[in-house]
């Protein structure tokens, strides 16, 4: 499960409720995967001029739970922009001060109370600030409670098919196809779509920041690699020998591309 957390503007000296809790999460939920706007907004302001309030509404479509921390004035501002839109609204998962649990304001007869009414994961969750891991135990339940079912499988035919998946869904085809070829750059990336799918328009940039930000895939010089060497792909493809093909990969690089051989060596040994 994928959750993407808004809070407070990250400070590695005085961390947030979100900052806090997302230690924990990372430290003892090794099944879910948390990530930041923040994280994906540092990857695309090198590439990409977009209104960061609709880029922050479009990472939701990758994700299967929005989790937002009110502590500050811009959550709240995102907690309004979002709640407004019954896709997200229904995936969010707002966490709040407790002190305001029975405040008849704006904020909680407006936006909490139309997330509480249609989230899966709600109602809200109230918390003392100050003891903002208390809220931990009900969070991990409510993820729990809303586990996404197992797909059923998908068909992609072209370029217009492939841009049609599910964000999540082609995030991590790509992610697969990084995984058996890396190292590979975004240029070879696009090529290897279209001798797959076909020629057309691929846009994959956000999807690979995101891989990025979720510490799926690193970017060494221009080229992606796979953070770990786990053989195991996402998606179960019938005619593929992926063990064969990986090794054919390696063998070519090693003949004719000793650069990428380099790149994989240097990162085994930041690893070690």
């Amino acid at each position: 499960m994928l959750v993407l957390a808004c809070g407070r503007r990250p400070n590695p000296t005085l961390p947030g409720g979100r900052d806090r809790i997302l230690e924990y999460m990372k430290r003892h939920l090794k099944m879910y995967e948390f990530f930041m706007a923040e994280w994906v907004f540092q990857l695309l302001a090198k590439s990409d001029n977009r209104n960061l309030l609709e880029v922050e509404a479009g990472l939701s479509d990758y994700c299967d739970c929005l989790l937002i921390v009110l502590e500050s004035e811009s959550t709240y501002a995102e907690l309004g922009a979002f709640a407004i839109q019954d896709k997200l609204a229904e995936n969010m998962l707002v966490v709040n001060d407790r002190g305001f649990e029975r405040e008849e304001s704006f904020i909680s007869m407006g936006p909490i109370d139309r997330v509480d009414r249609l989230s899966r994961f709600g109602p809200t969750i109230y918390v003392d600030p100050d003891c903002i891991l208390r809220a931990a135990p009900e969070i991990v339940a409510r993820l729990q409670s809303a586990q996404p079912k197992k797909g059923t499988g998908f068909r992609v035919s072209d370029a217009e098919s492939f841009a049609g998946l599910e964000p999540k869904i082609r995030m991590l085809l790509l992610l697969d196809m990084i995984a058996l070829f890396h190292p590979v750059s975004h240029k070879e990336i696009i090529h290897i779509l279209k001798c797959v799918f076909g020629g057309g328009k691929y846009e994959v940039i956000l999807d690979l920041h995101m891989l990025e930000a979720l510490h799926l895939v690193r970017r060494i010089d221009d080229y992606y690699v796979r953070e770990t060497e786990e053989r195991k792909l996402f998606f179960r493809y019938p005619s593929l020998r992926q063990v064969r093909v990986r090794s054919d990969v390696l063998n070519h690089y090693h003949k004719y591309a000793r650069v990428r051989t380099g790149i994989l060596e240097s990162k085994l040994k930041s690893e070690s």
